[in-house]
């Protein structure tokens, strides 16, 4: 199944078909949280979206790996990836949610303004 050579780069888009796509939603993901990043009091959509990505990756490998498509050392990668990022968006929206802000009364988004 993972024989090197020629084929390897066929064999992997077979495998993994969103490797294409992988850096298209990282740079996008990046994009947001840099906005985040500007403005943490906004910022609990793409937090929630963000965890839910994170947890839901993981749970469609599981699927992948149970029904043989994918190999299970896969997990390698989700463990480096995904399941780091669990804990600081949880307490990251459990913050936001003590203090009160919600989408529905968070503050309207204002462009920043230049000096």
């Amino acid at each position: 199944m993972w024989r090197g050579g020629q084929g390897r780069k066929a064999q992997l888009a077979r495998l993994l078909p969103g490797l294409d796509v992988q850096p298209l939603v990282i740079g996008l993901y990046g994009v947001l949280y840099l906005d985040v990043a500007r403005r943490p009091e906004h910022g609990g959509l793409v937090a929630a979206v963000g965890l839910a990505g994170k947890v839901l990756g993981p749970a469609g490998l599981a699927l992948a790996v149970g029904q043989g498509r994918w190999p299970a050392r896969a997990f390698l990668v989700t463990a480096g990836n995904d399941f780091p990022w669990w804990w600081p968006f949880t307490r990251y929206l459990r913050d936001l949610a003590a203090i009160g802000f919600t989408p529905a009364n968070s503050p309207p988004h204002r462009p920043p303004t230049s000096p």
